[in-house]
């Protein structure tokens, strides 16, 4: 009778140390699993950032150099206009 009592007292502190074993695992590895995704969305934030600084910068370009034509035209424009004045002078 004895010896069935120490074995399910002996069975019972195995469960629980195979337990504790099982759990410091589990802990690890969820530890392990959540840097590794925390460190991906790191760089997936940092990917994304770095394309929007690209989109806006590429934005800001676009809007120079549109404003840069506007400016080239307006000028041509007073140019002509300056000398179809002068023309019309020299005519009268």
């Amino acid at each position: 009778m004895v010896s069935v009592v120490r074995a399910i007292v002996l069975s019972a502190i195995a469960q629980v140390a195979l337990l504790a074993i099982l759990v410091g695992y589990l802990f690890n590895h969820t530890n392990d699993t959540a840097l590794q995704y925390a460190q991906l969305a790191e760089r997936n934030a940092e990917l994304r950032a770095a394309e929007l600084v690209r989109i806006e910068h590429n934005e800001l370009q676009v809007q120079f150099s549109n404003e840069r034509n506007s400016m080239h035209d307006y000028i041509n424009k007073r140019v002509d206009l300056r000398i179809s004045q002068a023309l019309k002078e020299i005519k009268k």
